[in-house]
């Protein structure tokens, strides 16, 4: 990890004390990571992925893995019913469809 750290600074072309100052953390510390004298935190391997627009297991393995996308649990019972309707356009409109024969039937036997 030591040397990607290294690498990914050089490439973003930033010297240890610019990507200190970018990420509020001393030279010396960056120094240390890059000697493998030590290891981020995660807070701070979050910011250095972000700002050098890697993943943070690139960062810690070598291996560039595809995002997984989040899925954010929605926090009403109207949230989570747009969610559905937008993901299942189709099988809302078949079931409008479907009731909507049901009630024309009622409302024919009714007269």
């Amino acid at each position: 990890m030591n040397e990607r750290l290294r690498i990914l600074r050089e490439q973003a072309g930033l010297s240890q004390e610019q990507l200190a100052g970018q990420i509020h953390i001393t030279r010396q510390a960056i120094s240390k990571w890059e000697l493998g004298h030590a290891e981020p935190s995660i807070e701070v391997l979050i910011a250095l992925a972000q700002l050098y627009d890697v993943t943070i297991d690139y960062i810690v393995t070598g291996k560039q893995t595809e995002e997984p996308v989040a899925f954010i649990l929605p926090k009403t019972t109207t949230e989570l019913v747009l969610h559905f309707a937008q993901e299942n356009k189709g099988m809302i409109i078949a079931i409008v469809a479907i009731l909507s024969g049901l009630i024309i039937s009622i409302i024919g036997l009714v007269i």
